[in-house]
């Protein structure tokens, strides 16, 4: 049997990529054997189960904001810690290893070990990595030495071609799994116990997913007391996250704006299931697992135009897209959701066919299973 060497960014225990990686491990059960590499965090155990051979490495997330010494300082450590333990795994066993599949292109380090071992890979790109002087080295790194290049939206897929010629990039378009999330739903509790319109914004707390858009909004809303917004999200910043708190403050909205942390994959169903919409905010986004399930479970979104959005969502017609610097459109859209219930209603009802009609996960993993077929026999034709 074949032997492929899954890479993971992350092992957080939510998160979209995380998602998909678990998903594709699933998957590859039965067809390859498997080694896998992924932080010791969150799932790793999840991980490490469903892999034949594995090496869990110290991590510190990629640097949202490059500019701060203290997370860049602590990337770098944790990333020297890292080559320490992946060095020896690859050097013990590159020569069973057929094809490598990197689950994003913030794994460049990865990506550089892979070249110097000289290990084909296949790397799917699923966001837009910053600053631009980073993001152009990890295009030219690909381009040299990836076998194939998978992206998740068109907006990604143009974002590279300014920077990717040599590869060729297939859009393949990341999914959920319909009975977990229908397992899921049937073990919450649906509980709304408050006449408010209830919002959701859930992502990592930083200035990248904009969260203080909506805090400006609802502070411009005609009835504040209308609605309650419920943060979602793991603090990455903690100066970005005391700054959405001094706001809310500062307007008075302790009673209409709350901060949940990072919750369970079933706590966040369950918040989905007593909600009313979901606002996406983020200044960029390559693909928004958020929009997939908010779809799924039937949840106007409103949201930014970044990244996969603008492909999927129709304004007016399965969604509200707003203009990410200006928060006068984002508390005019959240006034017609509330005020305008016929219009609610034809959001929820283009919903749930919006989600069917883009996004399959059963093609989206046979997808790759069919590029990891091309690429083994063609490194094998070559060698």
């Amino acid at each position: 049997m074949k032997t492929i060497l899954l890479i993971s960014h992350s092992s957080a225990i939510v998160g979209g990529g995380e998602d998909d990686f678990l998903r594709l491990l699933k998957f590859l059960q039965g067809k390859y054997t498997i080694y896998s590499v992924f932080p010791d965090e969150g799932r790793a155990d999840d991980f490490a189960v469903l892999s034949d051979k594995y090496v869990a490495v110290p991590n510190r997330p990629y640097p949202g904001n490059f500019f701060r010494i203290k997370p860049i300082l602590a990337f770098l450590f944790y990333t020297v810690k890292k080559l320490f333990v992946l060095i020896p795994f690859l050097r013990k066993n590159r020569k069973n290893i057929d094809l490598c599949f990197v689950n994003s292109s913030v794994c460049f380090v990865e990506m550089r070990l892979l070249k110097f071992f000289s290990l084909p890979y296949v790397v799917s790109v699923k966001e837009k990595i910053n600053p631009c002087f980073v993001r152009k080295y990890v295009y030219r790194l690909i381009d040299k030495s990836a076998s194939k290049v998978i992206v998740i939206s068109n907006y990604l897929k143009d974002l590279l071609s300014h920077n990717i010629k040599k590869k060729e990039i297939s859009i393949i378009r990341a999914s959920i799994d319909d009975e977990i999330y229908n397992a899921l739903k049937s073990e919450v509790t649906v509980r709304k116990s408050t006449d408010k319109f209830i919002v959701l914004n859930i992502g990592q707390i930083y200035s990248t997913k904009n969260q203080l858009l909506l805090i400006e909004a609802v502070n411009k809303l005609n009835n504040k007391d209308s609605i309650l917004v419920k943060f979602i999200g793991f603090i990455a910043d903690h100066k970005y996250n005391n700054e959405l708190l001094k706001k809310v403050n500062e307007y008075g909205l302790k009673n209409t704006i709350e901060f949940f942390g990072a919750l369970s994959k079933k706590e966040i169903i369950e918040e989905y299931m007593n909600s009313d919409a979901v606002v996406i905010t983020s200044k960029e986004e390559g693909m928004s697992l958020i929009l997939v399930e908010a779809l799924f479970l039937n949840k106007p979104v409103i949201s930014t135009s970044v990244g996969i959005i603008p492909e999927v969502i129709i304004n007016g017609e399965n969604g509200m897209i707003i203009d990410s610097g200006n928060p006068d459109s984002l508390s005019q859209a959240l006034e017609k959701l509330i005020r305008d219930k016929t219009f609610y209603n034809k959001i929820v009802d283009n919903s749930y066919n919006s989600y069917k009609n883009n996004f399959d996960l059963k093609k989206s993993l046979n997808e790759h299973l069919l590029m990891f077929e091309e690429c083994i026999n063609k490194h094998n034709k070559k060698n």
